[in-house]
């Protein structure tokens, strides 16, 4: 079983994984080098966890958060328990996809990675959005990650790399369908009838468009 596979057993996660190694590929590779993983959400829970569980295999971490400080110290936390591995950071905010898009240009210009996690997420009111017009929990858990994986696997398309989407199983999500018609969810009504449950249903609905992003990074 390989090392990021691991990890995600170890914390009881359901993930949809678009893979770009098989499994024995994977498995070989990380017995045998240090690999460079990126985290998104990684300065607290899961996103934390994970980080810390590269970072003591002795991987290299990119830790990507929204706010300076929570990343110094979470990269220096890391840092005092793998005083040997690099740790560095990346400030974005996900809700900016002007920032995202940044993001992804910079980390393209530092060269290729070998895991690439996208675990920031957020549950918001539908009527909270971005500037891009959409819910921000639309931009936050679905539009950043297509953009900033999309870029990162197109940029390097001979690299071998491992990517893994956090929170959605395919089985779960077959019943939130998407209209395709209304991403900026103008008629909030058809999301969930009970005005207390729509920010639940639009979250779900985010994981749903993860879910095929993962099948189209898979393909």
């Amino acid at each position: 079983m390989g090392y990021s596979a691991r990890v995600v057993d170890k914390v009881k996660l359901n993930v949809t994984v678009a893979n770009r190694l098989t499994t024995s590929t994977y498995s070989e590779r990380a017995r045998s080098s240090i690999m460079k993983a990126l985290i998104t959400g990684a300065t607290s829970g899961i996103g934390e966890a994970l980080a810390q569980r590269f970072a003591s295999d002795g991987h290299d971490v990119v830790l990507v958060g929204r706010s300076a400080d929570r990343l110094a110290a979470s990269a220096a936390k890391l840092q005092s328990i793998a005083p040997t591995v690099q740790i560095t950071t990346e400030q974005a905010d996900f809700g900016d996809l002007d920032q995202v898009r940044m993001l992804a240009d910079r980390l393209v210009a530092q060269g290729a990675l070998d895991v690439v996690i996208s675990n920031a997420a957020l549950i918001a009111p539908v009527d909270q959005r971005a500037a891009a017009g959409v819910p921000l929990t639309i931009a936050v858990n679905y539009i950043a990650p297509y953009l900033l994986l999309r870029r990162l696997a197109e940029a390097f398309p001979q690299h071998a790399a491992r990517y893994l989407i956090l929170g959605a199983e395919p089985a779960g999500s077959a019943n939130l369908v998407v209209d395709v018609d209304d991403l900026t969810y103008q008629n909030v009504d058809l999301l969930f009838p009970d005005d207390d449950l729509r920010a639940f249903a639009l979250y779900g609905h985010s994981k749903n468009m993860d879910v095929m992003l993962a099948a189209g990074l898979d393909g």
